[in-house]
C-alpha cells in the first residue's frame, strides 16, 4: 500500500475494539505472502523504521502532539504513526516499549485468524466455498449450519449471534455468552459453545452480523484443515511459518489467552482475541517491501 498512513494504537478497553474496523481487516486476504516471502521479507527487514519529521509527511508536529497526549489519557499504552514507510510518532505510556506485548483485542481476528487462514489457503489446505460442515461434522444435519462456508466465517456472514449485549462487560454476561468469555473447560469452553449452542440467526450469506463464536469456529476449521501437518495448531503455524523468519522472538508475542483449548483432540487456539504483539513484532508486517496486496476476501473466487 503506497502513501498510506498505518497507525497502532494498542488501547485500554472491556475486551472489544472498533467493530467495523476489525470486521474489515478480519475480511481482507493478503496475497502474495508465502514462507519464501517471509524469508526474503526476514533478510529485507532492518529491524527498525527510518525516521522523519510529521511536517515532511504533511503533518503538524503539535497537532500530532496533542492527538498522542489526548490518547495516553484515555488509557493508550502505545501509538505509533507510519507514513510512507517512514516513522512520523512513536510513544509509549510508562512500562511499554517497543518490544513489550501489547494486548491486541478483537485485531486478533485478523494477525491471528486472518493470517492463519491466508496460509492455509496459499497451501491449498482449505478453500473459501467449502462448506464449514467438511471440518465441523456436528454441523452435517443442521438445516442452517450446514449451509455455512468458510467465507461466511471469516467474513462474519454466517449469521451466528455474537457473545455480546449491548456493549455490556464481558466479566458481567450471563449464559453461554458469559462462558464464552470466561473460557472454562469443555464443554462449556468457547469452541464448544460456538459449535454446539451459539445460534444461527438468519441463513448464511444474508447479511453481516459480527460474530465472535464465528471465528471461533473458523479456529476451529483451520485447525482441523492442519491435521497431517507439521504444525497442529495456529500457533505453532504463525510462529514458524510468520514470526520466526522474520526474527521475531517469542518474548514479543502469544496467542489464544496463553494457550490452546483441547476440544474432539484438537489443540484449537482462539483467534477472536487473546492475542498480545510488541510493535517491533507487527512492524514487518506493514514494511513496503513485503508487497502486500489488500483486497476484500468475498471478491476472491
Amino acid at each position: 500500500m503506497k502513501k498510506s498512513l498505518r497507525a497502532l494504537t494498542p488501547c485500554a478497553h472491556n475486551g472489544t475494539m472498533h467493530k467495523g474496523i476489525i470486521a474489515a481487516a478480519a475480511s481482507l486476504w493478503l496475497l502474495g505472502w508465502t514462507a519464501e516471502s517471509a524469508a526474503s521479507q526476514a533478510d529485507a527487514w532492518s529491524g527498525d523504521w527510518p525516521v522523519a519529521s510529521p511536517e515532511s509527511q504533511g503533518f503538524s508536529s503539535a497537532r500530532l502532539e496533542k492527538l498522542s497526549t489526548d490518547l495516553m489519557a484515555r488509557g493508550t499504552t502505545g501509538f505509533l504513526i507510519i507514513r510512507n514507510e517512514k516513522m512520523i510518532l512513536e510513544t509509549y505510556a510508562p512500562g511499554y516499549s517497543r518490544t513489550k506485548p501489547h494486548g491486541t483485542a478483537s485485531l486478533a481476528k485478523a494477525v491471528v485468524g486472518g493470517t492463519s487462514l491466508m496460509l492455509l489457503l496459499d497451501d491449498g489446505k482449505i478453500k473459501p466455498g467449502d462448506l464449514a460442515s467438511k471440518y465441523i461434522t456436528q454441523w452435517t444435519n443442521d438445516p442452517l449450519k450446514s449451509r455455512i462456508t468458510i467465507r461466511h466465517l471469516a467474513t462474519h456472514t454466517s449469521g451466528i449471534e455474537d457473545a455480546e449485549v449491548n456493549e455490556m462487560p464481558h466479566d458481567k454476561l450471563t449464559g453461554w455468552k458469559g462462558d464464552f468469555w470466561k473460557r472454562p473447560p469443555p464443554p462449556r469452553d468457547p469452541f464448544t459453545i460456538a459449535r454446539d449452542v451459539a445460534p444461527v440467526m438468519e441463513p448464511p450469506g444474508t447479511h453481516e452480523r459480527y460474530s465472535n463464536p464465528g471465528m471461533a469456529m473458523l479456529s476451529y476449521c483451520l485447525t482441523v484443515a492442519l491435521r497431517g501437518s507439521t504444525d497442529t495448531n495456529l500457533r505453532d503455524l504463525l510462529k514458524h511459518r510468520i514470526l520466526e523468519p522474520l526474527g521475531v522472538p517469542d518474548s514479543e508475542w502469544s496467542v489464544g489467552y496463553g494457550g490452546p483449548i483441547t476440544v474432539d483432540g484438537l489443540p484449537l487456539i482462539a483467534s477472536w482475541g487473546g492475542a498480545a504483539y510488541s510493535p517491533n513484532a507487527l512492524a514487518p508486517w506493514s514494511v513496503e517491501q513485503a508487497n502486500w496486496e489488500l483486497v476484500a476476501f468475498r471478491a476472491h473466487k
